[in-house]
């Protein structure tokens, strides 16, 4: 199933557990409200995750151990991916199962689980990266191209990509100065360092009528030309299930008070003003939003910010699609990856 994915079971990107689960869990809301309302149902959930972690760990390492015969018959493919609100990784994930389809053997992983002194051992690479704000690089590649660019700095790194073939493709939005500048920072510095780039960087553009598809659609024929890739399998086979989905028996249900699940690191905001500044017959809704603060106060911001808004389903509409598909709501479930 991971095959499937785009993901490589026999490969681990750490030789061992860094941090407890504990660490973990404390940047999850919903996790830290059970700690204060019940302590030792937290202890249980978390250390039922703490041991299905450390026994799918142990697996996979036996995994690595046995060997990668399964999934070595193809091309290998570093796929490596930068985001920041997910557009990207979702983008990634299409693409490995484009590279399955031609008999790729694809390596899906964050900029940020990539050491640069292991890039030489991946032979062929291609690189997604968006660019969030006014040049800023995103968040799960914050810590490789800072290690890309002490690396470009030290002259005894002039060859160290000799050998790798790689392209890359940009996301980004050119009404900001600094367009694609994250993905763009990459693709230098990889060929300063002596990669091969096989494809000029594709630079998809949120202005564009269909988005980053309209470069995206252009870029990914010319990356397969440019290293030869065999045609396209289709077998007609239905993919994988990503997820298990399991009904619970009563006696393993543990009813919790409904608590507002936010996001690490967010607040609540007052909507104060939503103006739409488009014509209603133009094709994209534009608008000027304003929030206050719960002391009434403005929102601060700096020029390039990115405000990212979590929305929430409207019970209407969720209640019609448990009756179309004929889900019982009272219904408890499990979804396991």
């Amino acid at each position: 199933m991971l095959k499937r994915m785009g993901k490589n079971p026999f490969v681990l990107d750490t030789k061992k557990l860094t941090m407890g689960v504990d660490a973990v869990l404390d940047n999850e809301m919903r996790f830290g409200a059970l700690k204060k309302r019940d302590a030792d149902l937290y202890k249980k959930y978390s250390s039922e995750l703490d041991a299905w972690v450390r026994e799918r760990y142990s697996k996979y390492q036996r995994w690595a151990a046995l060997g990668q015969e399964d999934i070595s018959n193809g091309v290998p493919l570093t796929l490596l991916y930068g985001t920041e609100t997910g557009t990207t990784e979702a983008l990634a994930y299409r693409v490995a199962e484009l590279a399955r389809q031609r008999g790729y053997a694809v390596k899906v992983m964050e900029c940020d689980e990539m050491d640069v002194s292991e890039l030489p051992e991946n032979k062929n690479l291609m690189v997604l990266c968006a660019t969030t704000g006014e040049g800023t690089t995103p968040r799960t590649a914050l810590h490789f191209t800072a290690q890309l660019q002490l690396a470009a700095k030290d002259n005894s790194n002039a060859h160290l990509l000799d050998g790798v073939q790689y392209g890359v493709f940009a996301l980004g939005d050119s009404s900001y100065h600094h367009f694609c500048t994250a993905a763009k920072r990459i693709d230098d510095i990889f060929a300063q360092m002596g990669g091969q780039r096989t494809v000029a960087i594709g630079l998809g553009n949120d202005q564009d009528e269909d988005k980053y598809e309209t470069a995206f659609e252009d870029w990914m024929p010319s990356y397969w030309k440019s290293v030869n890739a065999p045609e396209p399998v289709d077998d007609g086979s239905i993919p994988d299930s990503q997820f298990e989905v399991r009904e619970l028996d009563s006696d393993e249900v543990v009813v919790a008070p409904y608590e507002r699940i936010m996001p690490p690191q967010t607040i609540q905001l007052g909507l104060k003003k939503n103006d739409r500044l488009t014509p209603s017959d133009y094709e994209r809704d534009i608008r000027h939003l304003r929030f206050e603060l719960e002391d009434g106060q403005d929102l601060p911001y700096l020029l390039g910010d990115v405000l990212n808004i979590h929305p929430m389903n409207e019970a209407g509409r969720v209640s019609a699609f448990l009756q179309s598909y004929g889900l019982n709501p009272s219904e408890m479930v499990k979804i396991t990856p």
